[in-house]
């Protein structure tokens, strides 16, 4: 179901203080879990999804994911009121190579991808609520598209590639002016986000880079061997 489905929700007196314990058996284990990093919005989360229609067992499970990103999120000093985009881009990453010790009788988390969704439920409750800022939305230029529709026609790409390379090509476009591309500028733009961006994350960006240069190759709008 998607998050924009439980947007008409509102906040009751008991979604604050009692929602756990609709879901777990023993009082104990809901006190357990509010005394987490984020354990003081895990009632209000809870009313949140039951209100999306969630079932017990799955929300249960769900809980996993906020409860691992709020420990997460407290070793690194990060603020929720200030929450951006690229503090979820590297808790992915995080997932992928994650030897956190789980602590006793926690709730599990499951597989990386099932983390990440509820992690982006919680972070729609907390938005919604006021806590975290909303999401900025970003003016989406006609050639990101263009490219993306060139990549599914002719390279087959999936959607999670796409939005993968998405918003490292925005940056990109952004401070690019597309018809004086060349090896220079690409090589700068690499450097300066090299600065900025670890191992794993510059693979998705040189990745990204590559295809969208050779779509630009491809429909006339840069020198053939930029590509390479």
């Amino acid at each position: 179901m998607p998050v924009e489905e439980a947007r008409g929700w509102q906040p009751r007196a008991e979604d604050n203080g009692s929602m756990l314990e609709t879901i777990f058996k023993w009082p104990a284990t809901a006190e357990r879990l509010r005394n987490e990093a984020v354990g003081e919005h895990l009632d209000g989360f809870v009313g949140y999804l039951t209100n999306a229609g969630f079932a017990p067992l799955s929300i249960r499970q769900y809980l996993g994911g906020p409860i691992h990103f709020g420990r997460w999120a407290s070793r690194g000093d990060l603020d929720l009121a200030r929450l951006r985009q690229d503090d979820l881009d590297r808790f992915r990453l995080h997932l992928r190579r994650c030897r956190c010790r789980p602590r006793h009788k926690a709730r599990a988390c499951g597989r990386s991808e099932i983390v990440m969704v509820a992690v982006v439920w919680f972070v729609e409750y907390l938005r919604h609520l006021g806590i975290t800022k909303p999401a900025p939305v970003l003016v989406m230029p006609p050639i990101v598209p263009e490219f993306e529709a060139w990549m599914r026609g002719h390279r087959g790409s999936a959607d999670r590639t796409l939005a993968d390379y998405r918003r490292h090509l925005l940056q990109f476009v952004e401070v690019t002016r597309i018809e004086r591309l060349d090896a220079a500028v690409l090589r700068a733009y690499v450097v300066t986000r090299s600065r900025e961006m670890t191992g794993p994350q510059m693979l998705v960006v040189i990745r990204a880079l590559r295809m969208f240069v050779r779509f630009l190759v491809v429909t006339g709008r840069c020198p053939s061997h930029l590509d390479r």
